[in-house]
């Protein structure tokens, strides 16, 4: 092997036979698997530069040679650097064992694991990348990254901003359909993901992907922690700097995204409790404030009927607790009903108009009161029926409160939509709350 200059920034690779004939350097890609065609590899002479992240260097290739063009100026007596590609700090570290500071692509790589088998006939259509030619997942293909850079760009931005702005689309269009599948409502093609669902009609499940999000992080913080005692407290030599400066770099983006996203969803809570306020995160407190508002005849049959369900009137003991949970399932049952009896504008029909065109019409067709065969949804109708007992002529009598009822559409909705999150502030302190997020 031998290194030609060619002018004063061009350096070419060039195997000669016996002859003195110049061959080609690099395996005919056509006799080899496409599996086989995507791996780095050393390639000698071209590999002594240094790697620099802003350097600019172009490599081409064709039969006879394998060449790499520095196209910026080089003083003389100044080292010529490689760059070795758009590599944050983990790549770098396992690949070479280095980092450099400053590095554009630095971040964090979150590789998605195979998702539910029903998904995949359709991403073998839409993204035939993510699949190896076995037809097994591949997740190296399914790796994204969350740039450190961009959390710094969006600094000052807007809750939404500073989260989105900042999670790989793509991404967020794999667990979008997670989500779908999830709800049991139809699963598309997303044609364009960022138009999708941060601006378009998708924009409903990205509180849900938030979530989904947030947990993939959890393993990534506690496999950090799980070595921090067999690390030293300063390094000592160049290979635990650039450890150190990895592990830096890992913390800062999973604590600053993991903050910005609890901050992003309390941030979707209304400001004030008011008809107008949209699609939104409620508490318990608020969406009953808000029937208050705008059914309070159906607000005050409601509130009749919690002493029955929950054992209690006052809803702050349900704060963070199951009942708190329980008491969602039935409002959103109770307030589909009240609706259905006698339509009444305002945030709360759209409410229920939104979740009746995702989730479909939910059945309320008499059942026999013995029906219920689902244990979880019997504890529920046996807290109806505690309260129809005592308040004869409600929406708590109804027919209407069948097993199918509470589990396809309350409970449903419930835990799709629902979580335990927490929605106090400095001031207050943690307070942990079941909220749903309902869109319009």
């Amino acid at each position: 092997m031998t290194v030609t200059p060619q002018d004063s920034h061009h350096w070419t690779a060039y195997k000669h036979d016996s002859t003195g004939t110049a061959t080609t350097v690099l395996l005919d890609q056509n006799d080899y698997p496409e599996d086989w065609k995507k791996f780095s590899v050393l390639f000698p002479a071209i590999d002594i530069g240094n790697h620099n992240p802003n350097a600019r260097v172009d490599w081409t290739y064709d039969l006879d040679r394998f060449s790499m063009a520095v196209s910026e100026k080089i003083e003389s007596g100044s080292q010529v650097y490689n760059n070795y590609g758009p590599k944050s700090s983990e790549e770098l570290i396992m690949g070479y064992g280095f980092c450099t500071p400053g590095n554009p692509h630095d971040g964090l790589l979150l590789s998605v694991k195979s998702l539910p088998q029903p998904l995949h006939p359709l991403l073998e259509v839409t993204n035939p990348e993510y699949f190896k030619t076995t037809g097994e997942w591949n997740s190296e293909a399914a790796t994204f990254r969350l740039l450190h850079s961009k959390l710094q760009e969006t600094a000052n931005a807007t809750p939404f901003e500073q989260v989105w702005g900042c999670i790989p689309a793509s991404l967020a269009e794999l667990f979008c359909y997670v989500v779908q599948l999830e709800r049991g409502v139809d699963v598309a093609p997303i044609e364009d993901a960022e138009d999708y669902l941060y601006r378009g009609d998708g924009k409903r499940y990205l509180p849900r992907i938030a979530l989904y999000i947030m947990m993939s992080l959890i393993p990534k913080i506690n496999k950090l922690e799980e070595t921090n005692a067999n690390l030293p407290s300063e390094p000592s030599n160049p290979r635990q700097a650039s450890v150190k400066m990895y592990r830096d770099i890992q913390y800062d983006t999973i604590n600053t995204m993991q903050e910005r996203m609890a901050e992003y969803l309390k941030d979707l809570q209304p400001e004030t409790v008011a008809s107008d306020a949209g699609s939104a995160i409620w508490t318990l407190e608020d969406a009953l404030d808000l029937l208050e508002l705008e059914m309070p005849t159906a607000h005050k049959s409601f509130m009749a009927g919690v002493k029955y369900v929950t054992g209690t009137t006052k809803l702050r003991k349900l704060r963070g607790s199951q009942h708190e949970e329980y008491l969602w399932t039935i409002l959103l049952c109770y307030i589909y009903l009240a609706q259905h009896s006698q339509p009444t504008p305002g945030l709360i029909a759209s409410w229920t108009s939104s979740l009746v065109n995702e989730y479909g019409e939910p059945d309320i067709a008499p059942a026999n009161p013995d029906y219920a065969t689902d244990e979880e949804a019997s504890e529920y109708l046996d807290r109806v029926k505690k309260a129809a007992m005592f308040l004869p002529g409600s929406l708590w009598t109804s027919e209407a409160w069948t097993e199918d009822f509470v589990l396809d559409f309350g409970m449903r909705v419930c835990k799709m939509q629902g979580t335990f999150m927490d929605v106090g502030d400095e001031e207050v302190g943690e307070d942990l709350r079941y909220v749903v997020y309902l869109h319009v």
